[in-house]
Order: C-alpha cells, then structure tokens, then sequence
C-alpha cells in the first residue's frame, strides 16, 4: 500500500488526542505508511461557510493542495474534515466558476487533487480487515457495542459516502471482526446535539441522555463512535447527567481504540484514561485489564 497523507485536522491535535494516538499505533502496527500534511490549515469545519462560501472551498482546497506533496491519498479521521475536503474536491471539479476563484485566492492554477479517504474507510477494506485478523492478539467476544455513526456521517454527499448514509455498517462489520458483538440498534445516525454544544446545551444534553437511555436499552456495553465531536460530546454530557442522577452511564470509544485493543495494545498507550466515562467495565467484559 503507497504512503498516504494523513490530515489530523484541529481536533486530533487538541481534545481528540487519544484518536490521533491511537489511529496512528493501528496504522503502524498494520504497516500502512503514513506523512502528515504538511502545512496544514483548520478546514473550516461548518463555521467557514456560514461567513464565507469560498473561504470554506479554500481552506479545504489548500489542505488538498499541501497533501498532493505527499500522497495521492490523503486521510481525513475527522468526520468534520472528511466531509469539508469531499465538498471543497467536489466544487473545484464541478464548479469552474469557483475553481478559478480559490486559484485566485492561493494564487496558483490547480492540479488534479487527490482522493479523500476517511480512517474508518481505510480500515475497513477487506484487504485491511484480514491483516487486523491477522495480527490481532486478543478477541472482543462477549462485549456488545452499539455502532454510533452520528448525524454528519449520514449527511456526507452520497457520490462520496463509502457507506450507506441511512443504515451505515461499516463500523457494525469492524466489530464482528473484532469479535465483539454488534447491537443492530435505532440510534446509530440520530444527532447528538454536538454542534449546539455551546449554545444549546440543555438540547445537546437531552439528546445525549435519549441516545444513552436507548443504548441501555439495548444493552450495550459501550459505545462506538468515529467523530471527535460526537464522542465529546457523549462522554462529557454523560457526567452531567449523572450530576443530576437522570442516567446511568456508558464507555464511549473510538473504533481505532476497539481495534488496539484487538492488536494487543496496553489501554494507557490508547488513552482510554483520558475519557470522562471509565471504559473499565466494557474492557473487564472482553477480559481485558484497567
């Protein structure tokens, strides 16, 4: 497999650093090499667009831009990112209008771009699925997870999704995979409220707490989530809720921390400390120390 760029995007760099640890220990333990950006800028996430449409094209047209430096592929972990740098690929070819306006903007003609790939994408391939089997040194049997996709991941732009926006299952078939059980449970696209976070957060919290209830419900041992906002957001809200002795709690994870954990990793190195809800009875499930 050729070297990808890999684009960290703000918050792997800040709140998500145990995604960012933990993806790249996966990515290295699997062999897949990998440079970061260089250069790189914030894409713009939702708050470019609504002050600038072009300055959001630009700002994930550069990215793409300092990743063909490196890769024709460029990684996107950040469900956020990975929808910004699809759309800005997306105008620059469809759109000549635009494209001639961020090559203004940056001041060079733009190239061929290359593709966008978001992790959860990259490590569920077939070919990336067998080697994970093949090094994987402990099983996840026992625990039952239910696959949070969050509501952004179901919005991204059909010619782009890699998965089936309204029943997504690529994260279900990563956990089989791991051995672990898969909850074919109602909530898996549902919106946590992270985006009104700061500004609602009496219905970020209220959703929080549905979405764990539901889970519950199901019992799940954990959750499973590939957004740093989402898993913000459902581990952070979950203390609140249980300030007020409304709801129990649940482990939230990164699907790149379930995958260490198959390879052998110790948790401190994934930075499962680092949650506000402990993961220690999900891990105690599948027989794992904490």
């Amino acid at each position: 497999m050729p070297k990808i760029a890999y684009y960290p995007g703000c918050s792997l760099h800040s709140t998500a650093g145990e995604y960012n640890q933990s993806l790249l220990l996966v990515l290295e333990r699997l062999g897949i090499g990998y440079e970061e950006v260089p250069d790189w800028n914030c894409c713009g996430a939702d708050s470019a667009g609504t002050v600038d449409s072009q300055l959001a094209v630009t700002l994930a047209v550069r990215n793409l831009v300092q990743a063909k430096r490196v890769s024709d592929i460029v990684l996107a972990p950040c469900v956020h990112c990975y929808e910004r740098l699809t759309k800005g690929k997306e105008q620059i070819e469809n759109n000549p209008h635009m494209r001639q306006n961020v090559a203004a903007e940056m001041g060079q003609e733009l190239e061929e771009l290359p593709s966008v790939e978001h992790a959860l994408e990259l490590l569920t391939t077939p070919d990336v699925l067998d080697k994970i089997q093949h090094y994987a040194k402990k099983s996840l049997s026992g625990l039952k997870v239910a696959s949070y996709y969050g509501c952004l991941f179901a919005k991204t732009p059909k010619p782009f999704h890699f998965d089936e926006p309204d029943n997504p299952e690529t994260l279900d078939r990563l956990i089989q995979t791991l051995g672990g059980e898969a909850l074919s449970w109602p909530y898996k696209t549902e919106c946590c409220g992270g985006n009104l976070s700061l500004t609602r957060a009496d219905v970020a919290e209220k959703r929080v707490g549905r979405i764990v209830s539901v889970a519950l419900e199901w019992e799940a041992d954990c959750l499973v989530v590939a957004c740093p906002l989402c898993h913000a957001n459902l581990d952070l809200r979950q203390m609140q809720l249980w300030d007020k002795k409304t709801e129990n709690r649940i482990p939230i994870f990164y699907f790149s921390q379930l995958i260490g954990l198959a390879l052998g990793f110790d948790p401190e190195i994934l930075g499962l400390r680092k949650h506000f809800v402990s993961p220690g009875s999900a891990l105690a499930i599948a027989g794992i120390h904490f």
